[in-house]
This record gives C-alpha cells, structure tokens and sequence, in this order.
C-alpha cells in the first residue's frame, strides 16, 4: 500500500465482483456453458480481461455477433444463477463494512452485474449494508468506464464526487473513478493487474482502514 495521506472521504463506493465477493469460479462454469452452448470457441480468460464492463460490452470486444448475445446472455445468467452458492466473501468484508457504517461513511455498490442477480447476491450475503446499489442494466447509465454508475451512486447518498472513494480492481474501474472525480484505490487481491501509474492500492479489505488515516479495520 502506498503511504498516502487520505482527503476527507465521506463515502465510499465497492465494485462488487473481485472486490467483496469471490465469484471468478461461477463466471467460469457461465462462460463455459454458454459459449459451449452457442458452439463458440473463446476460452474464459479472454473473457476475463473484459470483466467490469457491462456484459455486452464483453462480448463486443470479442467480435461476437450481435446476433448472439441474446441467447449467450440468457445462458450465462441461468447457470450464474444455479451456482450462486458458489459465490464466497472476501475475508473481512462483513466487518469492514459495517466498521464503515459505524464510522459514519455512506458505502455504496457498483457493478455491472445485471440488477436482479446482483440485488439476490448483496442480499443474501452482504445483510444490505449498502445505501445504494447501482446495476449494469440500470436504466439511463453507461457502463464503466464510463462516470455515469458512480455519479449516481454519489446523488444517492448525497455525497460530492470529491469526498467519494471508489475501490476497485479493474482498468475500467480505475478509468470511471477518474472521469466521475472519484478517489480510487485498487484492490490488489481482485481479477485484474495492477494498474500502471502513481496509484494508491491495497493488498486486503482490512487495510482499507489505514488508508483513510489510522482507523484500525484490520484483525
């Protein structure tokens, strides 16, 4: 972690795959299922570099047919959704935040996971200790990298950009903090590689409390 001195931060925005919760098996049975079903031979990792992004987003990037991504979403999705006991948190992600919530900060999610699954995930796992989720298909947004999802988010809490954080894992996640005027720090233990340049990072969720200047989140 770089020894940065925090601004004041007031509210702080999650990415939510590779960041709270561990869920890069079950998007490897989804991928594997639906392109074996659409007879598509694009193995999962190149799937993988596009993870953050909203879903057809993906498949564009993949010079897959439009025509396809009906049918390839539809599959993905039902065999995400069967194997979402699959689908573990991050250590200390619980308790982190809900240090967070006592401490004050509004905590906010941000993902490109379609609404309805993501809603069941954060419901079943994170006891809904955000104050705002924000979906990939939510009506009127673009998808990160774009700053529409965390713009939003801050409206929904009442926070300005300024004194908002987003942490996440992903280039696009590092991109749509900088246009939407957000803090970023990258969680190093995510999906994606560290990200090139003068940027704040954490190696656990727990070290999350330093970085804001000295609260002790850790065990």
């Amino acid at each position: 972690m770089n020894e940065v001195q925090s601004p004041q931060i007031s509210h702080i925005c999650f990415d939510l795959d590779g960041v709270l919760i561990d869920s890069i098996d079950v998007m490897r049975l989804a991928w594997q299922a639906a392109t074996s079903k659409m007879k598509i031979e694009i193995p999962f990792f190149k799937y993988q570099k596009g993870l953050g992004q909203p879903f057809n987003e993906v498949l564009k990037m993949l010079s897959i047919p439009e025509s396809m991504w009906s049918d390839l979403s539809k599959e993905y999705e039902r065999v995400s959704e069967i194997n979402c006991d699959l689908i573990q948190l991050f250590p200390r992600t619980i308790e982190v935040l809900t240090m967070l919530k006592s401490q004050g900060f509004s905590v906010s999610i941000v993902t490109s996971k379609p609404r309805a699954r993501a809603e069941f995930i954060v419901d079943k796992l994170l006891s809904n200790l955000g104050d705002c989720l924000v979906a990939g298909d939510d009506s009127g947004l673009r998808g990160k990298p774009n700053p529409d999802p965390l713009l939003f988010a801050a409206i929904s809490v009442g926070a300005e950009p300024a004194t908002s954080l987003y942490v996440g894992d992903m280039t696009v996640d590092c991109q749509a903090a900088q246009r939407a005027g957000f803090r970023y720090v990258h969680a190093s233990w995510g999906y994606g590689a560290e990200i090139e340049g003068d940027r704040d990072s954490i190696t656990t969720l727990g070290a999350l409390g330093s970085w804001l200047g000295g609260l002790d989140f850790e065990e």
